[in-house]
């Protein structure tokens, strides 16, 4: 089974990449570093430098930083083994001393998992924070480095208005909400950023990354989608918290590790820069969309909250700066990137009985 989700990922590859080779030849022959590596965009981002390595030769070489790639290693216990790659298990907080010769960072490295964010939102505001402290001033050793791009969050926006989230969006109101940690830490991450980059003249794009799907996603993660297949693979009603018109939109693992390194690779220094997909759908839609992919006949309830009505919101990025300025597209669309999931945690789901 393993065999047959790494065919799922390079299938997924194989289907793209013509489209979007020109656009990533920057990468070959030079180094990156991941920090975050074994999570949700490092794991893609690993495939596909693996594969451009091996079909292309790219030779690329990465740097991978993580406290834990157990999640990755149980999807494919081999890819790590590449010679081109480095393993680094620690915490990005602690001294590490790398290459100089690294030419790229992404720092990925923090937790989208809102539980964590309000049962523990010290160490969520300390990692992040610190996390990013840590990264910058290794970047200062790095005479070589030509871009660090910064993951921030679309959390830092205001999710109130149903128009489309652009860079100059506002964000979430000053509040001492425990709910805003997590926006709040990477709102001020990109501050030192941007201080980084005055006092250090250190190379910064920020990223602001919306919502995804795919494989190396845990099903058991609290986001919608997941939350709906889960629920109609185990052959449950999908229940729907609120009344199904709140908006979101899904790009695909692979898609977001395309627009990533495309935009590192030629996004210009102090540039802030949407990635996700900007066709938005209702949750009551997408409900429907699983029910089709996995031919289920089970009804969607509405209203399923046990604490009261919830609040219909919006979360679709603008993403024309994005498009426009690398001719970058969705490579995967919404179908194909629902029906790519399901097949991925129908494997999974193989597995683990």
């Amino acid at each position: 089974m393993i065999a047959e989700k790494q065919k799922l990922i390079e299938n997924d590859i194989n289907k793209v990449i013509p489209r979007v080779i020109d656009k990533l030849n920057g990468l070959s022959n030079h180094s990156l570093l991941i920090t975050g590596a074994g999570g949700f965009l490092g794991s893609w981002i690993i495939q596909l430098i693996n594969f451009l390595n091996h079909s292309h030769n790219f030779n690329t070489k990465l740097f991978l930083i993580d406290r834990d790639f157990t999640n990755l290693k149980d999807h494919n216990p081999k890819i790590l083994n590449s010679k081109n790659f480095v393993v680094i298990e620690t915490d990005i907080r602690s001294s590490i001393n790398l290459s100089n010769s690294i030419d790229y960072i992404i720092h990925a490295a923090s937790t989208p998992d809102r539980r964590m964010h309000t049962s523990s939102p010290v160490d969520t505001m300390r990692s992040i924070s610190e996390g990013t402290s840590s990264i910058l001033q290794l970047a200062t050793r790095l005479p070589n480095l030509k871009m660090l791009l910064n993951m921030s969050a679309s959390s830092i926006y205001d999710q109130s208005n149903f128009d489309p989230i652009d860079e100059n969006s506002d964000g979430k109101p000053l509040s001492q909400n425990i709910s805003y940690a997590h926006s709040e830490a990477k709102r001020f991450a990109e501050m030192l950023c941007s201080a980084a980059r005055n006092e250090a003249r250190i190379p910064i794009i920020n990223v602001r990354p919306f919502t995804f799907c795919g494989p190396y996603q845990d099903i058991n993660s609290p986001w919608a989608i997941n939350n709906f297949i889960k629920d109609a693979i185990n052959k449950s009603p999908i229940k729907i918290l609120g009344n199904g018109k709140t908006i979101r939109s899904y790009m695909y693992g692979l898609d977001f590790a395309i627009w990533s390194l495309v935009i590192m690779l030629n996004g210009q220094n102090s540039e802030t820069y949407n990635i996700g997909s900007n066709f938005g759908i209702s949750l009551e839609e997408l409900a429907r969309k699983i029910l089709i992919h996995t031919n289920s006949p089970l009804e969607i309830q509405l209203n399923a909250s046990l604490i009261g009505d919830i609040k219909a919101d919006s979360l679709l990025p603008n993403t024309n700066k994005a498009i426009e300025h690398f001719n970058l597209e969705i490579y995967t669309e919404i179908d194909d990137a629902i029906i790519r999931t399901i097949e991925w945690y129908l494997m999974q789901k193989k597995i683990n009985t």
